[in-house]
C-alpha cells in the first residue's frame, strides 16, 4: 500500500522519539548523571503509545479489530506507567513495589490476548461478530491473574525461599505463573495462525516477509535477552528494556499487517476523495459541509436545502448547477459543471453577428465540424457501452427503483448494485481501451475482477485473484473472460462464501474460476460464445464448490 505522508510523518515521529529514547537511557547510564530517566523515557514511550491508540481509532474501520487494539494500546501504556512509579516514585516502599511487579503481569497477559482477538477479525466485514465461545478465554485469564495478584496469600505464583521480606532477592516459580505463560504462549501462538492463515487463504503470501521480517528481529532480541538477563546487557538491551522492546515489536507487527494489505484501513479515504475528481462532497443532517473535494465551492446549508426541494440552484455566476440527494447520516452533494455549454452557447450568440464576414463564417464551420465529429465519436462510444451493458443496467436500474425499507435488506440490495455497478464502469473502461486497441493487457483484466471481488467482499465473499500482467489478450477475448466471471458471481449469490480466479498459459490459455457454496451452478450459457471464439467451458462440481474452466487457443498471448 502507498504511504502518504500523514503515514511517514508518524512513521518518522515514533522511530525519531524511539532512538532518542534508547540513547537518551544509554548515556546516562553510561555517565552515572543523577537524572531520573526512567520517567523521561516513559513519558516518549507512552507518548508513541498514545500516538498509536489515536491512530487505531482513525484507520481501522472494523469494530471488534478497533476495540481489541485499544484495549492493547491502553496497558501497553498502562505498562509504562506502572514502571515509572516503580523506579521514579516509590523506591524503598518494599510491600508498593511488589505489587507493582504483580500488576506487570496484567498487561503482560493482556496484550497479546487482545491482539489475539484482533487477529480474529481479519477478514471479517465491519458488523461481523466472532464467535462468543472465544471470550470464554477471560475466564482463565481472570484466573491467572487473580492467582498472581494474591501471591503474598499463597506464594503460588512466586516462591520466596528466605520469606516474604526477601522478596527480591530468592524466588522460584509457582503453578500460576506457569499458567500465566502458557496463556501468554498460547495467544502469541494464536496470532501467528490466524495471520498466516488469513495470509495464504487471500493469496497475499508475497507480502509476508514484511511480518515475518519484524518477527525475526523480535525474536533476536528475546532470544539474546532470555538465557543473559542476569548478565552484562548489550548496547541495545541497556538503550530498550525487554518491555518497550516488546511492545514496540508487537506494534511494528500489526502495522506490518495493514502494509502486507492484509488489514483494511481507511487512512488514505478522505485524501482519495479530496484528489479525485468528483465535484461534490457530504453535508450533515443540517445540511452542513463535513468533507469536500478539493478547490470545489462548498455550497451553503441554505443552498443544499434548496437543491434537496429540487429546486434550480445556480452556483459560481451559473456555471454550475447544485444536485443533492439524502444517505445515511446526512446528504451528498454534487456540482454539475455547465461552463461548457453556457461557452458554446455564447460563442454560437457571438458568431451570428458575424456570419456577414465569409472569412468567419468559414472558421466557425470547421470548429464547429470538428466539435460535431467529436461528439459523433463520444456518442458512438457511448451507444456501444449502453448496447454491451443494456441488461446490467436494466438490472441494476430495477434494484435501485425498488428499495426496501428494512435497513439490513436495504444494504444487501445495495451491497448488490455495488458489484454491478464496479462490473459496468470496469466494462466500459475495457470497452473504451479495447476500441483504440485490438488488445489489451491482462493487467487490466486482473484490476477489473479484483476491483469486483473488493465489492463482493462487502457481502463477506472472500476473493483472490492471480492474474498476471503483461499479456497482450485481444479485446473480445478479455471481455469475455471478464463476462463469464461476473456471470459465475451472479449465479452463484447469495450464498457464496469464497471466489478465486487464476488465468495462466500452458499449452492453452486457462481462465479458472473457483466458487466455494454457490447459491446456484452457472447456467452455462456462454458456451456458444466460447466455441465462436474457438475455446470451450467446463464446469464441475464437487463438495459444494464449483470449478468453472474456459479453455482457449493461444492467439495474440505473447508478452507484451
Amino acid at each position: 500500500m502507498p504511504i502518504t505522508g500523514e503515514t511517514r510523518h508518524r512513521i518518522g515521529f515514533s522511530i525519531t522519539i524511539t532512538l532518542f529514547a534508547g540513547i537518551m537511557r544509554y548515556y546516562f547510564w553510561k555517565r552515572q548523571l543523577p537524572v531520573c530517566y526512567h520517567a523521561i523515557c516513559s513519558l516518549i514511550y507512552q507518548a508513541v503509545y498514545f500516538e498509536w491508540l489515536l491512530s487505531i481509532r482513525k484507520r481501522f474501520w472494523q469494530k471488534r479489530m478497533r476495540g481489541a487494539l485499544t484495549t492493547a494500546a491502553i496497558m501497553m501504556i498502562f505498562w509504562q506507567i506502572l514502571r515509572t512509579v516503580k523506579y521514579a516514585f516509590v523506591i524503598g516502599d518494599a510491600l508498593v513495589d511488589r505489587y507493582i511487579w504483580y500488576c506487570y503481569y496484567i498487561p503482560l497477559i493482556l496484550i497479546p490476548f487482545a491482539m489475539f482477538m484482533a487477529s480474529l477479525t481479519i477478514g471479517n466485514s465491519e458488523e461481523q461478530d466472532i464467535s462468543k465461545g472465544w471470550y470464554i478465554l477471560g475466564v482463565p485469564i481472570v484466573f491467572a491473574l487473580a492467582g498472581i495478584l494474591s501471591n503474598d496469600l499463597h506464594q503460588q505464583a512466586f516462591w520466596f525461599y528466605r520469606g516474604i521480606d526477601f522478596w527480591e532477592e530468592d524466588y522460584s516459580y509457582g503453578i500460576f505463573w506457569y499458567f500465566a505463560i502458557f496463556i501468554i504462549v498460547l495467544s502469541i501462538i494464536g496470532i501467528l495462525i490466524m495471520v498466516f492463515r488469513t495470509c495464504i487463504k487471500r493469496r497475499f503470501v508475497r507480502y509476508v516477509y514484511r511480518p515475518v521480517a519484524v518477527l525475526i528481529l523480535g525474536l533476536l532480541y528475546w532470544i539474546n535477552y532470555a538465557p543473559f538477563r542476569h548478565l552484562s546487557k548489550t548496547v541495545i538491551q541497556r538503550m530498550y528494556e525487554l518491555p518497550e522492546m516488546t511492545c514496540l515489536i508487537l506494534i511494528a507487527f500489526w502495522e506490518s499487517l495493514v502494509f502486507s494489505h492484509l488489514i483494511p484501513s481507511n487512512q488514505n479515504d478522505i485524501e482519495l476523495f479530496r484528489l479525485c475528481s468528483i465535484r461534490g462532497g457530504l453535508a450533515d443532517s443540517g445540511f452542513h459541509v463535513e468533507l469536500a473535494a478539493a478547490k470545489e465551492i462548498e455550497p451553503t446549508p441554505k443552498q443544499l436545502r434548496r437543491a434537496f426541494a429540487k429546486k434550480r440552484v445556480s452556483m459560481n455566476y451559473g456555471n454550475a448547477l447544485l444536485q443533492c440527494q439524502p444517505v445515511t447520516g446526512g446528504y451528498f452533494y454534487w456540482i454539475e459543471d455547465l461552463t461548457e455549454i453556457n461557452r458554446l452557447n455564447r460563442e454560437l450568440e457571438d458568431t451570428g453577428d458575424y456570419l456577414s464576414e465569409e472569412h468567419m463564417m468559414l472558421n466557425e464551420k470547421i470548429k464547429l465540424e470538428e466539435k460535431r465529429e467529436h461528439l459523433a465519436q463520444q456518442n458512438r462510444l457511448y451507444d456501444m457501452v449502453a448496447k454491451s451493458l443494456k441488461h446490467k443496467l436494466d438490472k441494476l436500474e430495477l434494484l435501485l427503483q425498488d428499495l426496501p425499507k428494512e435497513e439490513a435488506e436495504f444494504q444487501k440490495q445495495m451491497e448488490k448494485a455495488a458489484i454491478l455497478q464496479a462490473y459496468v464502469k470496469r466494462h466500459s473502461n475495457l470497452l473504451l481501451l479495447g476500441d483504440n486497441s485490438p488488445s489489451i493487457d491482462s493487467g487490466e483484466l486482473a484490476l477489473s475482477i479484483g476491483e469486483s471481488l473488493d465489492y463482493a467482499a462487502l457481502l463477506g465473499i472472500v476473493g483472490g485473484v492471480q492474474i498476471d500482467g503483461g499479456l497482450s489478450i485481444p479485446t473480445n477475448v478479455l471481455l469475455f473472460m471478464y463476462e463469464l466471471f461476473e456471470e459465475v458471481l451472479e449465479s452463484a449469490m447469495p450464498d457464496v462464501t469464497a471466489m478465486y480466479v487464476t488465468l495462466r498459459v500452458e499449452e492453452q490459455v486457462i481462465f479458472y474460476i473457483e466458487a466455494v457454496h454457490p447459491t446456484r451452478q452457472f447456467a452455462r450459457k456462454c458456451e456458444e460464445e466460447a466455441e465462436y471464439l474457438g475455446g470451450k467451458i467446463e464446469v464441475e462440481y464437487s463438495e459444494h464448490t464449483e470449478y468453472v474452466t474456459l479453455s482457449l487457443p493461444v492467439e495474440g498471448g505473447e508478452s507484451g
